[in-house]
């Protein structure tokens, strides 16, 4: 059985799969829930999978100061990148 306990590991060059992201964020530090800025969802318009697109090409591009947070089974739940003025999130499904 799974625990639910969250574990932040670095992945080194491990690439993200975008077929795996089903939500991205991008906002502004501080705080996730929306008021600093915007998530987009896979599969919820075209211009919405072109943004979680972009979140995780930004990703990729910057993937050695990515962080993963894991379950305790080790499954990635989701991965982020904190900038001086933006933090990017893609979430696993």
């Amino acid at each position: 059985m799974k625990q639910n306990v969250a574990v932040i590991v670095a992945h080194g060059d491990r690439m993200i799969e975008r077929d795996k992201v089903v939500k991205a964020y991008s906002g502004k530090p501080g705080c996730c829930c929306g008021c600093r800025g915007k998530y987009y969802r896979s599969g919820a318009s075209a211009s919405q999978d072109a943004q979680v697109t972009k979140i995780v090409n930004l990703l990729n591009a910057n993937i050695k100061d990515v962080k993963f947070t894991l379950d305790g089974g080790g499954d990635p739940k989701f991965a982020f990148l904190e900038t001086d003025n933006r933090w990017y999130i893609a979430y696993f499904n």
